[in-house]
């Protein structure tokens, strides 16, 4: 992997298994991590294994993560073969800035203005109105080269203020359960109408009674809506759990404490989401409901 210009190198890689569909599963991490140390000439921070079969490694800074980065391959036997990649999010922080002025220019131009602070890629928020007609918010995602965004940027005589960015919960679109993408979903295609196993062909409708999957799976009381309602408290759950969790720096775990403390004594979360709101957290006009 080549360094990239002006940008240190990563300090989270992921480890993934090549010309074998096994993973890493049945693999010491130990051992893995044992190999990369030797390879860095210097600690890792920690190496954990993922769901979808790879490792995430942590390295604690740009010196030994840049001679992990220049392997690119290496291997633990005769039969186990892993590659080096830079990990594809944790490494890139995101915030939401908003700017009528930039929103009028295209993402090219808005990027070339904005490369001196470390961003590397822009994505503007439209909202498609009547007649499918897309609008300037004036909302503009950043995403930068480390992973820790500023909270604001001087532009000319002008500091702009930045907010945390906070995408909708990761649906799956094959299951359609919360928490993983369709990469690497194992469970069979899920029916979005009734919540059962997918039973359609091309162009037919499910006629059966609306359930919600997700709800049903939490045992949630009120169930009989279709599953991509916006209303659906689980939705709403995931969506209160995520923005506590950006918005105060904390893990879900943690963020889900914090709900639920705040529901025992009976003080209404809408308070996370309507700050989200306020500060253009939540981006509903641009997101998609899949990952």
């Amino acid at each position: 992997m080549a360094e990239r210009s002006g940008v240190p190198y990563p300090k989270y890689l992921t480890i993934s298994r090549l010309n074998s569909s096994d993973g890493l599963q049945r693999v010491s991490v130990e051992l893995i991590r044992n190999v990369l140390e030797n390879i860095s000439c210097g600690p890792i921070e920690y190496c954990q294994k993922l769901s979808n079969g790879t490792v995430l490694v942590k390295t604690w800074g740009s010196l030994n993560a840049a001679k992990l980065a220049q392997v690119g391959f290496f291997s633990l036997s005769s039969s186990i073969d892993l590659a080096v990649r830079e990990h594809w999010s944790l490494n890139h922080g995101r915030a939401v800035m908003h700017s009528y002025e930039l929103a009028q220019h295209c993402e090219a131009e808005i990027l070339q203005q904005l490369q001196e602070h470390d961003v590397i890629h822009v994505s503007k928020i439209t909202r498609r109105r009547k007649r499918n007609k897309e609008h300037e918010t004036g909302l503009i995602i950043l995403q930068f080269a480390h992973p820790y965004p500023p909270p604001s940027i001087r532009m000319g005589d002008k500091v702009v203020r930045l907010h945390p960015y906070v995408p909708h919960p990761t649906r799956c679109s094959n299951c359609l359960l919360f928490g993983h993408p369709a990469r690497t979903c194992q469970r069979p295609r899920t029916c979005a109408n009734c919540g059962y196993a997918y039973h359609l062909t091309a162009g037919e409708r499910c006629n059966r009674a609306q359930a919600c999957l997700n709800c049903r799976t939490r045992k949630v009381p009120h169930s009989r809506h279709h599953t991509f309602d916006r209303e659906c408290p689980t939705f709403i759950w995931e969506d209160q759990i995520r923005a506590i969790s950006i918005v105060s720096g904390v893990s879900r775990r943690r963020a889900i404490s914090i709900y639920k403390s705040h529901s025992r004594r009976d003080r209404p979360m809408s308070h996370f989401s309507e700050v989200a709101r306020l500060s253009y957290l939540k981006l509903r006009a641009s997101e998609t409901l899949f990952n």
